[in-house]
């Protein structure tokens, strides 16, 4: 045998191994959790759905990957698919968690409650009136929206519209919008308070804000039998402490209110009308 060098002797020997299993408290069965395992299916094939119908638009649009813009409609495709990709990365494990601690009927009850992806659109321009703004919409791809919220008015002011003639443009606006967006509910949201414009001098101030209060209680008596149309007024706490520091527009505690304040009120008519 050569130094430095060790013989290694194998010798074979038979074991004999018995496996005993014993059930962890936390062992998943797919056959425990029907209800469970058919939610977490259907929302597996509601990422595979919106999956598929990006692809359909990249074709649609001749948007090559990886590129993710290009066009208004794919774009919409493509925030719906991430955001269904987002939501059920935290909606899963809580599912199951849910399935596993507490029951299956509650967490399936957890995924079958309604989700919404909120897309939205702006079209606007500034220095627009309401003639102005009939025109641009016009131009507009028509496209189905569920709520359209109108703001429109302070250039109309500025510009001595007279409130009859205002409110025949208001009316003007709806049928455009209904044409051409199908919303079931039109807001309309009421002229901001111009009397509170510190951009404005006296009484130049005084003077536009009576006539922005007449628009709105001429929008306000018209919309009073109204059911798809509804005024929306702003929130006192947007005007005294939301304004900008240019005395003229909202700041972002005053978008912060406003878009609260919206947003409950489209909540309340959705919970109305489907009850």
């Amino acid at each position: 045998m050569l130094p430095h060098t060790r013989a290694i002797v194998a010798k074979s020997c038979t074991f004999q191994i018995q496996y005993r299993h014993r059930a962890h408290p936390l062992d998943i069965s797919l056959t425990a959790f029907p209800l469970t395992s058919l939610i977490t299916l259907l929302i597996c094939l509601m990422m595979l759905f919106t999956g598929i119908n990006v692809g359909r638009a990249r074709g649609c649009y001749g948007i090559k990957a990886p590129a993710v813009t290009g066009h208004e409609t794919f774009e919409r495709a493509y925030r719906i698919h991430i955001n269904t990709l987002e939501n059920a990365a935290l909606l899963l494990p809580a599912l199951w968690v849910n399935a596993g601690f507490v029951s299956d009927r509650g967490a399936a009850a957890l995924g079958a409650l309604p989700h919404f992806t909120v897309e939205w659109r702006l079209v606007a321009i500034n220095g627009l009136d309401s003639p102005g703004l009939v025109e641009l919409l016009e131009e507009t791809r028509a496209e189905k929206f569920d709520v359209v919220v109108l703001s429109i008015g302070v250039n109309d002011v500025t510009g001595l519209r007279s409130p009859s003639q205002w409110m025949q443009w208001q009316n003007q606006l709806a049928k455009v919008i209904q044409t051409r967006f199908g919303p079931r509910l039109l807001i309309h949201s009421a002229l901001p308070p111009m009397h509170a414009f510190t951009a404005l001098p006296q009484p130049l101030r005084w003077f536009l804000g009576r006539w922005a209060l007449e628009m709105n209680r001429q929008l306000e008596v018209a919309l009073s039998a109204q059911t798809k149309r509804k005024l929306h007024w702003p929130l006192p706490e947007a005007v005294s402490g939301g304004m900008a520091v240019d005395g003229f527009h909202p700041g972002p505690l005053g978008y912060a209110l406003w878009a609260k304040s919206l947003s409950k009120a489209i909540l309340l008519d959705q919970a109305s009308s489907s009850s």
